[in-house]
């Protein structure tokens, strides 16, 4: 009987810090001084960590969009 593959669940194996880093250093290497980012409110409700994640990670806030604090989106960058 073929259904639905299981769910995998990744989270806690640090590989969105892999990929981050992996990204920050290529971005390096070419060059770049600033990424942007932003957490939007979708991301915010799957992951509500995800602004501190990136933070811990050297991004800071530079600015919320219109709504309830909690629930908007939040624009990031990090300078290199």
């Amino acid at each position: 009987m073929k259904g639905k593959p299981k769910e995998r669940n990744f989270r806690g194996l640090g590989l969105g810090n892999v990929l981050l880093q992996s990204i920050i250093g290529e971005a390096r290497e070419y060059g770049v001084r600033t990424i942007f980012g932003t957490v939007d409110h979708e991301d915010r409700m799957e992951s509500p960590f995800l602004v501190q994640w990136c933070a811990k990670n050297g991004f800071r806030e530079v600015s919320r969009k219109p709504g309830h604090p909690r629930n908007c989106g939040v624009d990031m960058k990090i300078n290199l």
